[in-house]
């Protein structure tokens, strides 16, 4: 196979068995990532300047996306959702002037540049989502550039810390790939950059192109070739266990089944059975999701109605009036901005110390008052138990 970032990342998150199921094509499911392939392509479109925001929504849902990483039509709201990210995301940082948007690099194993159809079954394949180069005067007035290797992000746990110590394999044969393409040979450094479209920030390991920063870039290719050819090796060895953690593959996987039954160390039977239940479960779920519960072999299983109650707007404000008195603006406006990410267990502790917790009267109030501020939800709670 032809590698790329997305088959290292399984290899090394993972393991190797993952890149099996890959090539089988097992796949991914294309809902989870949704909302990112969507801002992923309106963000493509506005650099290329070749599709309106439009017609890629459209396109997405009515067609999904061609071409390596294919999908289907994609859910309405994720896409919406991925239209809201990229244009907050333009909004916070317009397309660069000259910048490349997927912009496609092709080595051979020896990481010689070759046409992207050349790569070969050994060889290294990746597409960048944004290139593109600034120019800045140093102390010394000195013109310096700086090749800025950008990747689109919308994982929260993607922050500054991704990429110190060293950043993640996907990264280092990306700044690999942007300097062993030439595209950086006029250039002082190389700017590796996660952009973290929901936190609108973006994140930069700088590797300045001296002495020091050439050594770094050369042992960084080693370290892509040596898990490209580990990864090349067949039979592909599993690691069941520990490493099945997040693994999109593990509930489909005998290793990881083989390892849960007859594995000795506790903790690596623990995640591969968690991984594998997992995935089972969203297929579980998804299944009874327009069915009624079910009562098989003394066990219940499905989606049950459960009722909560939900504050109502103001319901904070009043109890803080009722317990201080009237509020500063300020303090009023921060309570109503509060309350909608309280519960109702709050509320009640608010009402005993309100109306007293002994006595009818004092009870009567309280359950009053409660009902006036809160209201009756009802919704499906998935459930697995005996029945």
């Amino acid at each position: 196979m032809t590698h790329r970032p997305t088959t290292l990342r399984l290899a090394t998150d993972f393991c190797l068995a993952a890149l099996d199921h890959y090539d089988r094509g097992v796949n991914l499911d294309p809902d989870v990532f949704a909302t990112g392939t969507a801002a992923h392509e309106i963000l493509e479109a506005a650099a290329r300047g070749d599709r309106t925001e439009t017609e890629v929504v459209e396109t997405l849902l009515g067609a999904g996306r061609s071409g390596e990483d294919a999908t289907p039509p994609l859910p309405a709201d994720s896409v919406f959702a991925g239209r809201r990210l990229a244009r907050a995301w333009l909004e916070a940082y317009p397309i660069p002037e000259g910048a490349l948007a997927e912009h496609r690099f092709a080595f051979d194993p020896g990481w010689r540049s070759v046409a992207w159809d050349d790569a070969g079954p050994f060889g290294f394949r990746t597409r960048i989502d944004l290139v593109f180069r600034t120019t800045f005067e140093d102390e010394d007035g000195f013109e310096v550039t700086t090749l800025h290797v950008r990747d689109y992000k919308t994982s929260w746990a993607i922050d500054g810390s991704t990429l110190d110590p060293e950043p993640p394999l996907q990264q280092r044969a990306q700044a690999v790939a942007a300097w062993r393409s030439g595209l950086a040979d006029d250039a002082g450094a190389i700017s590796i950059e996660l952009a973290n479209l929901r936190r609108r920030t973006v994140y930069t390991k700088t590797i300045t192109l001296d002495e020091e920063g050439l050594a770094t870039l050369e042992r960084w290719a080693e370290d892509v070739s040596s898990m490209m050819r580990a990864a090349s090796m067949t039979p592909r060895r599993p690691s069941p266990g520990l490493r099945c953690l997040g693994c999109p593959f593990a509930y489909q996987c005998a290793a990881a089944a083989n390892h849960v039954a007859e594995g000795e160390e506790i903790l690596g039977r623990f995640v591969a059975a968690r991984e594998m239940t997992k995935g089972l479960e969203a297929e579980a779920r998804a299944f009874m999701a327009d069915r009624d519960p079910v009562d098989r072999e003394g066990t219940r299983i499905g989606f049950i109605e459960s009722t909560s109650r939900q504050i109502k707007p103001g319901a904070l404000v009043d109890a803080l009036q009722r317990l201080a008195g009237d509020l500063p603006p300020d303090v009023e406006a921060a309570a109503a901005a509060l309350e909608v990410k309280l519960g109702s267990t709050w509320l009640n502790s608010a009402a005993g110390v309100i109306f007293g917790k002994r006595g009818q009267e004092a009870k009567a109030n309280r359950d009053q008052w409660l009902d006036e501020r809160t209201r009756t939800e009802t919704r499906p709670r998935w459930t697995v138990k005996r029945s």
